[in-house]
């Protein structure tokens, strides 16, 4: 009577446990294609990035670009990349530096 009473209490706990961590999963299939910007849509997204004080991942969101693709438009079209430091933004100590006591 154990081994039953043990076998059931075993299928209890498996069901349980599997049953909150099965989740909805999509698969996507076909072709994989990368997208196709238009000289324009290079343009205006490039425009949005050289306004000052612009927000790069906001602009990458919006036109979903990937960030990293964006930047290398950005360096291929000569403007900034990276963070550009705001005038005393800067303390100009490193992070191992300590304050003088």
């Amino acid at each position: 009577m154990d081994d039953v009473n043990d076998s059931a209490m075993l299928r209890a706990r498996l069901e349980a446990r599997h049953q909150e961590s099965y989740r909805r999963v999509e698969v996507i299939t076909g072709e994989r294609r990368r997208r196709d910007w238009l000289p324009e849509e290079k343009d205006q997204i490039l425009s949005e990035c050289a306004e000052p004080g612009v927000n790069i991942s906001g602009v990458a969101r919006r036109y979903g670009v990937n960030r990293g693709l964006l930047n290398k438009w950005r360096k291929a079209a000569g403007l900034p990349v990276g963070r550009a430091l705001v005038q005393g933004s800067f303390s100009g100590r490193g992070v191992g530096d300590r304050q003088p006591q």
